[in-house]
């Protein structure tokens, strides 16, 4: 019955990616916007992957100002050390800006990155301001919302509370603000296996309008696309 209803381990089991590949490699191509998924080991993560039949348990967005020079990780944590699996040093919850490589060279788990093609929409400078409203926010507070969101659960009622923020639901925002995805969902609908390129639909997830709105053409315009994750790893 548990499996039936939360997936089996081979609902989040990863996909088939092959040998992953350099970070320096996939670092020359990485621009603003891009969307970082992990797979983590630990208690929490394992919850998120078996309630949303997905490998990610947690997503990050990439800030890079003017496409060049070190590469950022924009995210809302529950901070590393309980969360996702860095040393309890590192930990530090909430919306945080962070060194990518930093992020992934001790995290016990699996990243991936899947690029933002085509045409931005959006100027660093309204990444920055993105940046400078949230940094500093708490990670959300209300862990029913992820439940509700999970679920695809649509009765909640009330208005959306950016008080307080999941690492979902912090790069939907700055989608929706951009253009990129409409508003016909509130950000808190978003989880972190909406950002995979595929998705398990099981008997609580059966349909799931948040990753439909992700995996299609991008935009005003349609002219940007999610693209394929591609697997990566610092030496």
């Amino acid at each position: 019955m548990f499996s039936t209803l939360f997936g089996s381990k081979k609902r989040f089991m990863l996909p088939n990616a092959g040998q992953p590949a350099a970070y320096e490699d996939v670092r020359r191509k990485m621009r603003s916007g891009d969307v970082v998924l992990f797979g983590g080991h630990s208690p929490m993560s394992m919850t998120i992957k078996r309630f949303t039949y997905s490998w990610v348990s947690h997503v990050g967005m990439v800030y890079r100002p003017g496409n060049e020079g070190p590469v950022l990780l924009l995210e809302s944590t529950t901070g590393e050390g309980m969360g996702e699996g860095l040393k309890p040093e590192a930990a530090m919850s909430g919306v945080r800006v962070k060194s990518l490589r930093e992020k992934i060279k001790g995290y016990a788990g699996h990243v991936a990155i899947r690029h933002l093609e085509g045409e931005r929409s959006f100027t660093d400078g309204q990444v920055e301001d993105f940046r400078r409203v949230f940094e500093g926010r708490p990670y959300e507070q209300n862990y029913g919302d992820l439940a509700f969101a999970a679920f695809d659960i649509g009765f909640r009622g009330g208005e959306e509370d950016l008080s307080s923020l999941f690492c979902s639901e912090l790069v939907a925002e700055f989608y929706q603000r951009v253009g990129l995805i409409p508003e016909a969902l509130p950000s808190d609908d978003f989880v972190p296996a909406d950002f995979a390129e595929n998705i398990q639909r099981g008997p609580l997830r059966s349909d799931d309008a948040a990753w439909d709105m992700l995996n299609q053409p991008l935009g005003e315009d349609q002219g940007a696309q999610l693209g394929p994750e591609i697997f990566f790893k610092v030496q």
